[in-house]
């Protein structure tokens, strides 16, 4: 648009230059018809100042001007011919000139039109180009919440499992403790088994002579009958710990705690068959040691029979 009115201001102003050019070439024009029309008639004081040579030959000078008034109109028309011929090119020059520029704005407006159209485009490209990066921060904030979340539940998992780690290190512990008393408690039973071996050596075979001697070879009367305790109190029962065939002894889980003294016998059972009899010769907390008074019972016996406590 500005092309076009930046044509239109070149244009006018040859236009007017063209118009000043035939008015001027008018205005010469009468200048010369009217200097050839004062030379031809001249006023009564020029025609006073002539010589009478020129008075004498009218006829002749009036000849002489008709061709050369026909010869300024023909010059006059040639001016104008070539003047109009001017204008006409100079019109055409610039018509031309005006079509050309006229082109060229076309050319740029459909070029400008046409970078609109891909700047539209790459607009509508950017928008959903950002779009899908709304939607893409949008799951990432999504995704970052549910981290967040898991991220929890795992730290909480892992307190409950460490506080049931701690728990279980702690009941382990107190497992440990607990083995290390049974430990120190066998250790000392283990003590007492010795001493009592060590002890029990060489008074096993007095004892035995003893006491067969006293039974005259027969058995006890309790032999063979399993007891039956006192009145309203249980029997204590036990276990056989430990043979000891050369020394002629059996250590028995019942000690102290379950009643046993020093001086009581014991009865051997073997899935309700009588195995033999024994006597209690020490006397420890958790555990004793007996000497078997029943003749040829003691390879019998082993380790896991039962043994009742008889009062």
């Amino acid at each position: 648009m500005s092309k076009a009115a930046k044509t239109t201001f070149v244009v006018e102003p040859e236009e007017n230059w063209i118009d000043n050019q035939i008015g001027e070439l008018k205005e010469n024009g009468n200048r010369a018809e009217k200097k050839e029309e004062d030379r031809v008639n001249p006023k009564p004081e020029e025609q006073k100042l002539e010589s009478p040579e020129s008075e004498m030959k009218p006829s002749l000078l009036s000849q002489i001007g008709v061709p050369r008034l026909s010869l300024l109109f023909l010059v006059f028309a040639l001016l104008g011919a070539g003047a109009f011929a001017f204008l006409f090119v100079r019109e055409s020059s610039l018509r031309q000139g005006a079509v050309s520029q006229l082109a060229q704005t076309e050319q740029e407006r459909l070029e400008l039109s046409q970078a609109v159209s891909q700047l539209r485009i790459e607009v509508a490209e950017q928008r959903e180009e950002i779009s899908r990066l709304v939607a893409d921060l949008k799951a990432a904030h999504v995704k970052a919440g549910l981290v967040d979340t898991i991220r929890s539940d795992h730290e909480a998992e892992l307190a409950r499992m460490k506080a049931h780690y701690e728990e279980q290190t702690e009941s382990l512990r107190s497992i440990l403790q607990i083995r290390d008393e049974v430990i120190t408690t066998f250790e000392s039973n283990l003590n007492a088994i010795r001493e009592l071996l060590k002890s029990n050596t060489a008074a096993v075979e007095p004892r035995s002579a003893k006491a067969q001697a006293a039974s005259g070879g027969r058995m006890s009367p309790a032999r063979g009958i399993r007891p039956a305790g006192r009145p309203g109190v249980a029997v204590p029962t036990g276990r056989v710990l430990k043979v000891n065939p050369v020394q002629q002894f059996i250590v028995v889980n019942l000690g102290s705690n379950e009643g046993a003294q020093e001086g009581l016998y014991i009865q051997i059972y073997r899935g309700g068959t009588f195995l033999g009899e024994g006597r209690i010769d020490r006397v420890y907390q958790n555990l004793s040691a007996a000497t078997i008074v029943s003749e040829d019972t003691l390879s019998s016996i082993q380790a896991g029979d039962k043994v009742f406590l008889v009062f």
